[in-house]
Parts: structure tokens; sequence; C-alpha cells
């Protein structure tokens, strides 16, 4: 076993709630992931990303619910802030008495269980105006809530003002086989937690029957992305067994597989639909430190490519 790999944990994400995934089902996956000693929950004031108004806030809201219900206080939340809409647009509010009121509103509504504030979908080049939203986060770090980034655009305008202010994060950012975006948030220094998502590469798999409620054709994902990988992705399912001492079935699981093995990375988010997802992912992710990690990380590699590797 390799024993640096065992500070991974496993983030419930919750784009699809009340989408999706009916509120009953959110409620079963929470109990699931609690009761197996779980605790970080990853949300957004946008989700679900359905673009329908009366949405916003939803997800949020069933896990108030759940919560309240459980008098649950040691979960560990991270809520991405700013977005003003859910149908995917760019438009924010990072000003610093936006960002200040988005805190105080979470930490009324989650209290002890809120861990991070998160700045969600930043497109601005302006230097005066991200040094105000990080002025923001350094107010909000002294008041004891965690802090972060999550899909900047400009991340270098970032750099010397995060220094400057001697801010450390947690930085979100997508990381699978065929994208990542490790690179780009390099260049802001310091030592920072890297949480990844969208391991499902859009919930794509191996076959190409998707259901109409399937994440992948709710987010018209590109199926063809899967196609450039699909052969040695299906000798990797095949011969894991023996070549790595692990029974990998799913694209997911290789997906997850890489996270698991990729340097840096301390928390990988998940998004079942179903509870059945869910206990597979758990099972597999308990399973990975029993299997030839170095072996594997480096078949996975030769999957991904140098664009991906190198990005790490």
């Amino acid at each position: 076993m390799e024993k640096e790999k065992t500070d991974r944990t496993l983030i419930l994400g919750t784009a699809l709630w009340g989408w999706s995934v009916p509120k009953q089902e959110c409620f079963r996956l929470l109990d699931f992931f609690y009761d197996n000693g779980f605790r970080e929950i990853d949300t957004a004031t946008n989700y679900p990303i359905n673009s329908r108004p009366e949405d916003f806030r939803l997800a949020e809201d069933i896990l108030q619910e759940w919560v309240c219900a459980h008098k649950v206080r040691d979960i560990q939340l991270i809520v991405k802030v700013g977005s003003l809409s859910n149908d995917g647009s760019p438009e924010n509010n990072l000003t610093k008495s936006f960002l200040l009121m988005s805190h105080d509103f979470y930490d009324g509504k989650f209290g002890s269980n809120l861990k991070t504030i998160m700045i969600h979908w930043d497109n601005r080049e302006s230097g005066e105006k991200v040094r105000e939203t990080l002025e923001a986060l350094q107010l909000i770090r002294e008041r004891g809530t965690g802090i972060g980034l999550s899909g900047i655009r400009f991340p270098k305008v970032y750099a010397g003002i995060a220094s400057e202010l001697g801010l450390s994060f947690t930085i979100q950012l997508k990381h699978n086989l065929s994208r990542s975006a490790f690179h780009r948030y390099r260049v802001i220094p310091g030592k920072h937690r890297y949480v990844v998502y969208g391991i499902n590469m859009g919930g794509i798999g191996l076959s190409d029957s998707y259901s109409q409620t399937s994440s992948a054709v709710l987010r018209k994902v590109d199926l063809r992305q899967l196609d450039p990988f699909r052969t040695k992705i299906e000798k990797i399912i095949k011969t894991a067994p023996d070549r790595f001492k692990l029974r990998i079935e799913t694209v997911y699981d290789v997906n997850l597989a890489f996270a698991y093995t990729s340097p840096d990375v301390s928390g990988i988010i998940i998004g079942p639909s179903r509870l059945e997802q869910l206990s597979d992912t758990i099972r597999f992710f308990h399973l990975l430190p029993s299997g030839d990690l170095s072996g594997l990380r480096l078949a996975l590699e030769e999957i991904a490519g140098s664009n991906v590797k190198n990005a790490i």
C-alpha cells in the first residue's frame, strides 16, 4: 500500500440535486455518505445547474433540511458563491460587500458545518477588482472559515495579490484523463489544497446508449470525447485484475483511479445520482490502496497523454 495516498477523501457533489436527483434520493445519498464516515460536501448558490430560476439555491436548501432533521454539526461544507443565476452564464458579484454578506448568510444557515467559502467563476482581468475580492476572502479567513477558488479564468491575475496577502486556498479544478487544469493554478504561489471534479467526464461510458435522464444527456456532453481513449480504457478494465490487483469495471472507476493516484490531489468530488452509484464508488475508493498504484498510475498516464500528464 502507498501510504501517501491515504489522505485522499471523497467529497459529495450536489450540482444535479433537485434536477435529475429527487430530494428523497438526495437524503438517501447523504445518509449513506455520512454513515460511511465521509463528511465533506460541495455545493454552490447556482445548484442545480438546470437553468430554472425557481431552483436557484435548491441544492443547498435540500442539504439544510437534512442537516436540521438530523441535527448534524460535523459536516465540512464547501460553498461556492458569486453566481447570480443557474443558467450557466458568467454573471457574478464578487465585490467585498457581497462576499462578506454571503459569508454571513451561510454562517447563519449552516453554522459549524460551514468549512470553506469559494468564489465561483471569475472571468475578470482587472487586478484592482480581484484585489477587492481577495481582501474579502482574507477577512473571511480571519473569521475562521477556509477560503477557495473555482473556475478562475486568469489565475495569473490572482498570483501576485494572493502572495502579497499571504493567502492559501482550497482550489477546485477539473481533472480527468482528457483534461486537467492543474497547470493553470500552479502560477499562484503558496501551499494550496487541491480538490478535483469532472472525474465522470460528463457522465459518459463505454456504452453508446444513454437514458434521457443521464447526466451526459442532461448536460449536453459531447459523447465523442471518449473515442480517443476507448480502446486503451477497455484494455485497462480487462487486464486490471492481473496487472494491478484491482477489479476496475467502468470509465468512472478509471478516472477515479487517475485522480486518486495524481500528486497533490486531496479531495475528489463525486456526483452520484443513485444510492447504488455511491455505494459502488465508496467500495472502489476503499479498494484502491490495495492495488499496484505505481503500475496503475503509469498505465493511466499513458492513456492521458502528454497534455494532461505534464499539467500535473
